[in-house]
């Protein structure tokens, strides 16, 4: 079978009268690895080999590793799902989300965030803090854990003074505009996250225990079908 495009191949594909909608999923596994998932809604279904193997390497070079169609590739990317479906002959693509970590980028993070609190705190200091929430609405994240402290001479932490939550206002403030900013200079622009959980214990003191973990999701098209539009070469199937 020829196909002149991809788009005709995928329409074909998710046709009742053959597979019918198609559930797609990137994973992360061990060692940071990704597991493509590309299976029929209808489990009753099974798609050929020889036919699994082209779909495969479509949806892989098209929705992932991206580098060779657009120069770039969604490293950050540690989970994406999204169901293609024939709706009376036009593909589509539903029920669309996307992860995303920085584990990759942990130094850097702390790097960041160390110098940031540094100067908002005015001090020797360490946060240990767990906050989540939308883009969109900063001012209320959800903060689930938050310890701002010092250490004395006898190496005793104590929180640090803050009796009418002033310098936590403007710590969270400044912690959750950090977040954005890196989340949009990480993607460099090619998609955009809607929330974030950002979990940390970081301070100035040379001997602290320093760690950062910082997740996203959304939802919606990490990348939409159009994408299959480029290098509109003929699908041929044995």
């Amino acid at each position: 079978m020829i196909f002149k495009d991809k788009i005709s191949f995928l329409t074909y594909l998710t046709s009742n009268e053959n597979f019918g909608p198609l559930n797609v999923q990137f994973s992360e596994q061990d060692y940071g690895s990704i597991d493509l998932s590309i299976y029929p809604v209808d489990s009753s279904k099974s798609i050929p080999e020889n036919i699994y193997d082209k779909l495969y390497d479509i949806i892989w070079y098209h929705f992932y590793d991206t580098t060779e169609l657009l120069g770039c590739s969604n490293n950050n990317i540690t989970n994406s799902e999204f169901t293609i479906q024939n709706n009376d002959g036009e593909l589509e693509m539903i029920l669309s989300s996307f992860k995303g970590s920085h584990e990759n980028e942990e130094y850097e993070m702390i790097s960041q965030i160390k110098s940031l609190l540094l100067k908002t705190v005015g001090r020797e200091y360490f946060l240990v803090l767990n906050i989540w929430g939308s883009y969109d609405d900063l001012k209320n994240a959800k903060v689930e854990n938050y310890y701002l402290g010092q250490y004395n001479e006898g190496a005793e932490d104590t929180s640090i003074p803050d009796e009418d939550g002033a310098l936590k206002t403007k710590v969270l403030e400044t912690i959750t505009s950090w977040a954005k900013n890196f989340s949009e200079e990480s993607s460099g622009g090619e998609y955009e996250f809607e929330e974030f959980h950002l979990d940390f214990s970081i301070g100035s003191y040379r001997n602290h225990d320093t760690w950062c973990r910082f997740s996203e999701e959304s939802k919606g098209e990490l990348i939409d079908l159009s994408i299959l539009e480029i290098n509109a070469d003929e699908i041929n199937i044995d």
